[in-house]
């Protein structure tokens, strides 16, 4: 999908007929219509949930991104973010590349 797609989706720009014209797009007036009804109903986020050994990269650019794309629409801005805490088991840190398991047996 061209750039100009995407910001239909994203950012409301464009006229979806004039896309769904475009030789290098395979969309259709109403699935562009879809598109961007499906991106505006799970947006803006309510809460993005991570955990704290990110907040100084992840959710940094997260953060900015968001600004970046909606300078002048702080309703598109996410509404909160949280950062977990690690948790641990057998003193050592509990990640997925660990990969922690407990049996039954053992709960």
């Amino acid at each position: 999908m061209s750039p100009a797609v995407w910001d239909y989706i994203f950012l409301g720009k464009g006229d979806p007929a004039k896309l769904a014209a475009e030789t290098y797009t395979t969309a259709t007036v109403d699935s562009l219509r879809r598109l961007r009804r499906e991106f505006l109903y799970w947006y803006p986020v309510d809460l993005h949930v991570s955990g704290k050994d990110l907040l100084s990269n992840h959710l940094t650019y997260y953060l900015y991104n968001h600004v970046a794309m909606w300078p002048k629409e702080p309703k598109m801005w996410p509404v909160g973010v949280r950062a977990n805490g690690l948790l641990l088991l057998n003193s050592e840190k509990v990640r997925d590349a660990v990969r922690f398991w407990l049996g039954i047996s053992v709960l």
